[in-house]
C-alpha cells in the first residue's frame, strides 16, 4: 500500500517553514535547516526537524535568495520509510554575493549532494525526506493565525529559531513574493539529529508488532522501552540552571543570622540573572520544605519570589515530602511542564535549621498503640539508622570510613575550586554573639566541611542515639542552613531561546519502605527510577546517595553493587551538610555541574535520599548537550 501526496496537500496543513541566513566570524559557517515529511496511510506529519543556527545581521530589505524547489513528491510504502522522488534546483534564482558573502556556492554544493544521496537511495532504507518550502499565499491580515501554526510545528520537535526570523517571515516574505520555494542546506551533525528525531517520531507512529519490548525476557533492571537512550526530542523536560547557596553549619555557621527568604531569594534571583529569562514567563516556583509550618514557609517564600524580582502574576508553593522534598519540587515542576500546564518552572528547595527545629509531635493519636508501623513513623531518625545497622550488618568500621572518605572528597572539590561552578555566594550578615554588633559578610563555602577528618579521631566519638550504637555525630550527615533552585523547561522552548542545556529530567520514582528502618529508601527507589527511565545500573555514570547516615548509605551502596567510586565523587551530607528541604535541589546542581565537567564519560547520573516514616525517592537525569 502506497500514499503518496504532493506539495499542495502538504502545504494545506498549515506549517510554515523559513530559510535564515546565517553571517558568522567565520567564512565557511553557513547553515539552514530542513524539514521533515513523514507520511502513513491516514497519517499527515509535517514539522521542523533540524535546528537552525543562530542568525547574524541580515537587513530585512536584503535581497532574499534561495534554490528553488521546482517539484516535490513524498510516496510511503507501508511500514512509514518515506523517500524522496524527485526534486529540482533551478539555481538561477540564488543571489549569491549579496546574501551569503560569496560562499552560497559552497552551501548548495552541500545541499546538492545530500539531495542526490537520498535520492540514489530510493527505495532503499532511507528514512529521512529533506524538503522545504514556503507557500505564501495567505493576506497580511491572516499573519497571527499563521504564526500560531508554525510555532505549533516548531514546537513538535523543538526547533531552536529567534523572534527576528519570525519577522522576516511574516513581514518580508509576506510583502516581497507570493510563492517562494527552497531547500535547506544542512550540516552533518544537524543531519544525524533530523534522522534521530524522526525514528523517535516513527517510533510512536508504528503500529504494535507480534514482539514487543514489554514482552521479552529481561533482567528487572531491563528496560522497557529506552526512553532515555534516545537522542533529544522537543518534548524533553531539561534544566537550564541549577545553583545552590553554600551549606553552613545550623546556630554556629555562615547563616546563622540569615532568614530562610533571603536564602532562597539568592538562589532564585540567580537563576534569573544568568539565564536572562522574563521572569514573568515562569508558570511556578515549587519549593520543598521540611520544618517550618507549612502556611509561614509559603509565605516567606512568596516574600522571596518578590526579593528575587518575580512580579505578581508568578505563583509559588510549598511540598514537604521530608527529606526528599526539594528533589519533589524539582519532579513536580517537570511533571507539570510535562502536562502542558505551563512551559516554564523553578524546583528549589530551603531549609534553616538554625531557624526551624525539628522538634516533637505534641499531640499522638493513642492508635498508634495498636498500629506498630504508624509507631514505628515516630522515631527518632538517629534510632532508624542503628536499626539499619544492626538488621543489615554494618560495622562501625565502614560507618566511620564512609564518613572520612566523604570529607576528603568534599575538601578536595572545594579546594579545586569546583563548587564554584554550582554556588552562588550570599552577602549577609553574622551578628557576634558578645557584642550584637552586626558584620556583613559574603558566605561563598562550604563550612562543615573537616579536610582533616580521620579514623582515630571518630573512633573516640560516643554514640549519639543508643548505648553501644554505632552511630555517631561524625558519621551521620550534618544540620545545616542552605538553600537551591532549578530552572526547568521544554527542550524545545530552551532551544528557541538560546538557552544551553544542563540536563535532562528522565524519570522520578518514589517508594515505602518500613518506617523502622526508613534509611534503605535509595535501595529501593533507585531500581525504580532507573527501570522507568529504561535504563540499567549498569548504565549509570555517577550517584548522588544523600548520607543522612553512615549506616543507610553503605548499606543502600551495598545492596545495589555500586562502584563507591561513582558515588558521592564530590563527598556528601556527611560532609557538605543536610538542609533537609534544600538537599534534593543541592544534589541536582551537584550532579549535573559534575556530569558537565566529565563531558561524554558521563551521560546518566542518579540522585537518590531516604525519607523519614520510611520512603525513599529516586531520579534519572541525563547530561546536557
Amino acid at each position: 500500500m502506497t500514499t503518496s501526496f504532493s506539495i499542495a496537500r502538504l502545504v494545506h496543513l498549515n506549517f510554515l517553514l523559513i530559510c535564515s541566513y546565517h553571517r558568522g566570524q567565520r567564512d565557511d559557517v553557513l547553515r539552514t535547516g530542513g524539514q521533515l515529511t513523514l507520511a502513513a496511510p491516514g497519517l499527515d506529519l509535517v514539522a521542523s526537524a533540524l535546528e537552525p543556527p543562530l542568525l547574524g545581521s541580515l537587513e530585512p530589505t536584503t535581497s532574499i535568495g534561495g534554490a528553488e524547489v521546482i517539484e516535490g513528491r513524498s510516496s510511503i510504502e507501508e511500514g512509514l520509510v518515506p523517500v524522496l522522488d524527485h526534486v529540482a534546483l533551478n539555481n538561477q534564482f540564488v543571489d549569491l554575493q549579496a546574501v551569503f558573502n560569496k560562499k552560497f556556492a559552497k552551501a548548495c554544493g552541500v545541499l546538492n549532494r545530500i539531495l542526490e544521496s537520498y535520492v540514489s537511495n530510493k527505495g532503499s532504507d532511507t528514512d529521512l525526506v529533506v524538503m522545504g518550502w514556503l507557500k505564501w499565499r495567505r493576506p497580511r491580515e491572516e499573519s497571527e493565525t499563521a504564526s500560531r501554526y508554525y510555532k505549533e510545528a516548531l514546537d513538535f520537535l523543538g526547533v531552536r529559531m529567534t523572534r527576528w526570523v519570525m519577522m522576516v517571515t511574516l513581514d518580508v516574505f509576506d510583502s516581497m513574493i507570493d510563492s517562494f520555494h527552497f531547500v535547506y542546506v544542512v550540516g552533518e551533525r544537524q543531519m544525524e539529529k533530523a534522522i534521530n528525531r524522526q525514528r523517535i517520531l516513527l517510533q510512536h507512529l508504528r503500529p504494535p508488532s507480534s514482539f514487543s519490548p514489554q514482552t521479552s525476557e529481561s533482567s528487572p533492571l531491563a528496560p522497557l522501552i529506552c526512553l532515555a537512550a534516545n537522542n533529544a526530542s522537543g518534548d524533553d523536560i531539561v534544566i537550564v540552571a541549577a545553583y545552590r547557596t553554600p551549606i553552613c553549619k545550623a546556630k554556629r555557621g555562615g547563616f546563622k543570622d540569615t532568614l530562610p527568604d533571603d536564602l532562597l531569594a539568592s538562589v532564585l534571583k540567580a537563576l534569573i540573572e544568568k539565564t536572562s529569562i522574563n521572569p514573568a514567563e515562569v508558570g511556578d516556583i515549587v519549593v520543598g520544605t521540611v520544618l517550618a509550618p507549612g502556611s509561614l514557609r509559603a509565605i516567606e517564600c512568596r516574600m522571596a519570589a518578590y526579593y528575587a524580582g518575580f512580579p505578581d502574576s508568578v505563583p509559588i508553593r510549598t511540598v514537604n515530602r521530608q527529606c526528599s522534598s526539594g528533589l519533589q519540587a524539582v519532579a513536580d515542576v517537570a511533571a507539570f511542564i510535562k502536562a502542558g500546564y505551563y512551559d516554564i518552572g523553578i524546583g528549589a528547595g530551603l531549609e534553616s535549621m538554625t531557624v526551624d527545629n525539628m522538634g516533637q509531635i505534641e499531640m499522638v493519636n493513642p492508635k498508634v498503640e495498636i498500629f506498630a508501623k504508624a509507631r514505628d513513623c515516630l522515631l527518632p531518625m538517629g534510632v532508624t539508622s542503628e536499626n539499619v545497622a544492626e538488621r543489615y550488618g554494618v560495622t562501625r568500621e565502614e560507618q566511620d570510613q564512609a564518613a572520612v572518605i566523604s570529607h576528603q572528597r568534599a575538601a578536595a572539590a572545594r579546594a579545586s575550586g569546583k563548587f564554584k561552578d554550582e554556588i552562588i555566594p550570599v552577602f549577609t550578615k553574622i551578628v557576634d554573639p558578645a557584642s550584637g554588633e552586626a558584620k556583613p559578610v559574603t558566605v561563598s563555602e562550604d563550612d562543615g566541611v573537616r579536610p582533616n577528618t580521620n579514623m582515630r579521631d571518630l573512633a573516640k566519638l560516643k554514640p549519639a542515639f543508643k548505648k553501644n550504637g554505632s552511630t555517631t555525630a561524625g558519621n551521620a550527615s550534618q544540620v545545616s542552613d542552605g538553600a537551591g533552585a532549578v530552572l526547568l523547561m521544554k527542550r524545545s522552548l530552551a532551544m528557541r531561546k538560546g538557552l544551553p542545556i544542563l540536563g535532562v529530567f528522565r524519570s522520578f520514582a518514589a517508594v515505602g519502605v518500613e518506617p523502622g528502618v526508613m534509611g534503605i529508601g535509595p535501595a529501593l527507589a533507585i531500581p525504580a527510577a532507573v527501570k522507568s527511565a529504561g535504563l540499567e545500573l549498569k548504565d549509570i555514570d555517577l550517584f548522588e546517595i544523600n548520607e543522612a547516615f553512615a549506616s543507610q548509605y553503605v548499606y543502600c551502596c551495598k545492596k545495589l553493587g555500586l562502584d563507591t567510586n561513582k558515588v558521592n565523587v564530590n563527598g556528601g551530607a556527611m560532609a557538605l551538610g543536610h538542609p533537609l528541604g534544600a538537599t534534593g535541589a543541592r544534589c541536582v546542581a551537584t550532579l549535573l555541574h559534575e556530569m558537565k565537567r566529565r563531558g561524554k564519560d558521563s551521560r546518566f547520573g542518579v540522585i537518590s535520599m531516604c525519607i523519614g516514616s520510611g520512603m525513599g525517592a529516586a531520579a534519572v537525569l541525563e547530561r546536557g548537550d
